[in-house]
């Protein structure tokens, strides 16, 4: 599963299946297509790229829980964790305030060529308006609650 290295040099799951019945499926689908790579022109591996399916729809449970930085030194204004029903949980999603407001950032890692790829991500456009919507909501909702900036500044 999905890593990220803390600062003190400890590996944590950024994605992973919240049980293990599908911890088991994931692995057998993923080994399946391991065995039978996607060769590019130059006879190089180079993949493959198979939507899997999602047995979900727009409107379908999320749970979300917001850790909010008091005082940001940057544009990051908190961090996210989000359950998608009982088959995933994602953490380590930013909530950054940019000079058009706040967005939410899925979890990154940079790659040899020093570009960010996110690593954990809705695998549809419905799913991530609707991420994003109840990150930023929960978000908004602890700036009522506390006194916490508006912009992230």
């Amino acid at each position: 599963m999905p890593q990220s290295k803390d600062k003190n040099g400890d590996f944590h799951d950024i994605a992973f299946p919240v049980n293990s019945d599908l911890r088991k499926e994931l692995n057998n689908a993923v080994l399946a297509e391991y065995d039978e790579p996607t060769r590019g022109a130059d006879g190089k591996n180079i993949g493959r790229s198979v939507a899997a399916p999602v047995n979900m729809e727009p409107g379908d449970r999320l749970s979300v829980k917001v850790y909010p930085i008091n005082k940001p030194q940057g544009n990051t204004v908190a961090f996210a964790n989000v359950g998608i029903e009982t088959l995933v949980a994602i953490s380590g999603i930013r909530v950054v305030s940019g000079k058009n407001g706040l967005f939410v950032n899925m979890p990154q890692n940079k790659d040899k060529n020093d570009e960010y790829r996110d690593i954990a991500f809705p695998i549809n456009s419905e799913l991530r308006k609707e991420v994003n919507k109840e990150v930023l909501g929960a978000y908004k909702e602890l700036q009522a609650k506390k006194d916490l900036p508006a912009d992230g500044f």
